[in-house]
């Protein structure tokens, strides 16, 4: 109801809301927008057609907040902000360096910054680079550090296997 309020307000541009509305989902945790056939949405110049929508993906990569947007697409699209998304092959999962920098970047809370890259190795291989695997070991930390730690998950199967039930619970594979 208030996302529909702000939406509906004529006294807010449209980036504000936006702004509003990343900041919103941000605090229900993991939430990530997935849009497929991205390229459907493209003018033939490979910019986005719907000035709305292009809004929305400019006010994405100029706000800061935890939601994750993905947008499958044979084209890349250009926008104003287009310099700062980057194409990821996704088909062999997340390439490792990235997957551990995600790790270290966004796991910093729950030990990983520093954490040992051979360790961080191991885990990004042992769940396939599955970028939503790496974000799914990121909440389980959250719940369960500093008792749980990932050098802890990697060396013993019975925990490692409670994560699994925490991913798969969270339909994240």
């Amino acid at each position: 109801e208030e996302f529909q309020q702000t939406y509906a307000s004529r006294d807010l541009t449209l980036e504000r809301k936006l702004e509003f509305f990343f900041h919103e989902l941000s605090k229900a945790g993991n939430v990530w927008v997935v849009m497929d056939n991205f390229e459907d949405l493209l003018a033939p110049d490979d910019t986005i057609s719907d000035p709305e929508l292009c809004q929305f993906i400019e006010t994405a990569v100029d706000t800061s907040h935890t939601v994750r947007l993905i947008a499958t697409t044979r084209a890349v699209p250009r926008f104003r902000g287009s310099q700062q998304v980057r194409p990821i092959d996704l088909r062999e999962g997340l390439p490792e360096d990235q997957a551990m920098a995600y790790l270290r970047t966004d796991g910093a809370d729950y030990g990983l910054a520093d954490a040992d890259e051979g360790l961080l190795r191991a885990f990004v291989n042992r769940v396939h680079r599955i970028p939503k695997a790496l974000e799914s070991v990121i909440g389980y930390l959250s719940e369960k550090y500093p008792v749980v730690q990932l050098s802890d998950l990697m060396a013993n199967d019975a925990l490692f296997a409670d994560f699994d039930h925490y991913d798969a619970e969270n339909g994240l594979k």
